[in-house]
Order: structure tokens, then C-alpha cells, then sequence
């Protein structure tokens, strides 16, 4: 028997384990990728595939962060989010994106989701939120509903301030998603920002227009294991 047959055969395996494993890092999937490893090992060391344990190196945990999947989950949310949006020819009008706070859908057009200087929803903005609400229902991510206004002052005896006016549309925006969407209230929570946090130079129309948003933003889960509580300030 020719004894080279048998190196050939060892190095054929080899590379076939090597490219399959680049194969599935490149798709960038950690379930998937240590699933395959662990099945590797135990076929060619005899290890008990189930019982496996991979030892990843640093440099790989930077390739494969822990929460690479939920950033994959949010991209899949915001292209069915986004195919939503299309269907209903409002793509001037929302913007979506994945951001380091989550999951960001910016409802950025007053004139067709909000009337000018009020806080009623609009049909279109209902419509809407009732088309988003079963694709975000389908995670568990905890969402933030945000009220943004541009510069101009507001003074009236409902909004005395920019802070009550961007309330009041996230909440209803909030209610609408909890009542009428069928979101679970304790995924979700308001927050008013008012003028103070604007896209946009508020100095032309155009920038004014486009700081007057709500925000709805599917927030990420991850986030660094916490400490012992370190009491500052304590009742006696």
C-alpha cells in the first residue's frame, strides 16, 4: 500500500475543515460557527460532540463579539420594518437604522404624522404604527419612544414649553403601540428631549422640519454584566 495515500488523504481533510471553517465565519453566525466546530472536533478527535468545548482566542472574540446575534436580529427587524414602510409609499417620510443605542425608526415628517403644533396622531401615522406593531412584537427588546421639536418656541395653555409638546406625542405614540398595537406595556417607555437634541441645523425650514420627529428605538439587550450595588445614599 502506498503510505503517501494516507498523508494525501490527512491533508485533503484538513483543508476541507479549514475552508468550511472560514465558510462560516463568514456568514458571521456564533450559534452556528461553534455548533460546527464542536461537531468537528468530535469527528476528528473522537470527542463526545454534545460535551465539546471550543476555546476561542481573543483575536476571535473580537471577530465574534456576544452580541453579534442581536445585531443580526435588529437588521432582520429593520428590513421587515422597512418593507412595511414601502408598502405604504412612506419612505420620504421614515427613516431607519441600526445605531449603537438599537434599533432606530425615526417618524420625521409633522405635516403627515402629527397636525402642526399638536399631539393628535394623524391616519397615516396609525395606520402605520398598526402595520410596525406584529413585526415588533415578534422580540423582546424593551422600546423607547422619543419626542424631538425644533427651536421655534411654543406657548400655549396645552404645551406651555417644546418639552410638554414632545411628550405628549411620544406617549400617545406609546399608548397607540400598547392599546391598539397589542405591545406588552412594560416593553415600553417615553422620553421627551423638547429642543435640545436637534438632527439638523434648526436655522432653515427644511432642518426645523426634520428635527420635529418621535423616534421609536428598539434597544439593545446586551449590555455588561453589573456589579454589586454600591449604596451612595441610603435611608438611616
Amino acid at each position: 500500500m502506498m503510505r503517501w495515500l494516507i498523508t494525501y488523504a490527512d491533508l485533503i481533510t484538513l483543508l476541507a475543515v479549514f475552508f468550511i471553517v472560514l465558510y462560516s465565519m463568514s456568514v458571521m453566525d456564533q450559534q452556528k460557527f461553534i455548533a460546527l466546530s464542536a461537531a468537528l472536533r468530535a469527528s476528528l478527535y473522537g470527542e463526545n460532540a454534545g460535551n465539546a468545548i471550543i476555546q476561542t482566542s481573543p483575536s476571535l472574540q473580537e471577530v465574534l463579539p456576544d452580541n453579534l446575534p442581536e445585531q443580526q436580529t435588529l437588521l432582520e427587524v429593520g428590513k421587515e420594518l422597512a418593507r412595511a414602510v414601502q408598502e405604504m409609499g412612506l419612505t420620504h417620510h421614515v427613516s431607519i437604522a441600526v445605531e449603537e443605542r438599537g434599533l432606530v425608526v425615526s417618524f420625521r415628517s409633522e405635516a403627515v404624522f402629527f397636525p402642526l403644533g399638536r399631539a393628535d396622531l394623524q391616519p397615516a401615522l396609525k395606520e402605520l404604527l398598526l402595520k410596525l406593531a406584529p413585526i415588533l412584537k415578534q422580540i423582546p427588546n424593551p422600546i423607547e419612544v422619543a419626542g424631538y421639536t425644533d427651536d421655534l418656541k411654543i406657548h400655549t395653555a396645552e404645551f406651555p414649553t417644546n418639552w410638554e409638546l414632545s411628550a405628549r406625542r411620544a406617549t400617545n405614540v406609546l399608548r397607540f403601540l400598547s392599546e391598539e398595537g397589542g405591545i406588552p406595556p412594560q416593553r415600553l417607555h417615553a422620553a421627551a428631549f423638547g429642543e435640545y437634541h436637534p438632527r439638523y441645523p434648526n436655522d432653515t425650514e427644511e432642518g426645523r422640519a426634520r428635527n420635529r420627529r418621535v423616534d421609536l428605538v428598539v434597544l439593545r439587550q446586551f449590555q455588561e454584566k453589573e456589579g454589586p450595588v454600591q449604596e451612595i445614599l441610603s435611608e438611616p
